[in-house]
């Protein structure tokens, strides 16, 4: 599985958070649950891996920084950069001219951001017809 750093919170903030997360895995005996918040251990991870649209870019993002800032203690000071650019910078505009505009999940498989095995596409394959 490809690891992706940064993205729009690089382009806002300047910081380099890791965005690659284990969500799609079969639960078992020796599974070790979120050593770190984006891993497991010895799981056994899906052959495809999926999109999840982060908090930030939705219209409640206030709302989901300030509860979440004092949820999660570890990361607090990126909730506070989220609350506190928003505020300083009302009519910023978080578009970038690095923007690509989301098609279809082939497009993000056939550009290597997401994986899906060759097992899987051809079980897709087979579902749709």
């Amino acid at each position: 599985m490809k690891l992706h750093y940064g993205g729009i919170r690089k382009s806002l903030y300047g910081i380099d958070p890791l965005l690659t997360k284990h969500s799609l895995f079969r639960t078992g005996i020796g599974l070790e649950l979120f050593t770190h918040v984006h891993f497991v251990n010895r799981a056994k991870l899906a052959d495809v891996s999926c999109l999840l649209h982060h908090f930030s870019l939705t219209s409640n993002s206030c709302e989901a920084a300030s509860q979440n800032k004092r949820a999660f203690l570890g990361t607090s000071k990126g909730y506070r950069d989220l609350l506190d650019h928003i505020i300083k910078r009302p009519d910023y505009h978080i578009k970038q001219h690095t923007a690509i505009e989301f098609r279809s999940v082939d497009d993000l498989v056939k550009s290597n951001f997401l994986f899906a095995s060759e097992d899987y596409r051809i079980f897709a394959e087979n579902l749709t017809g």
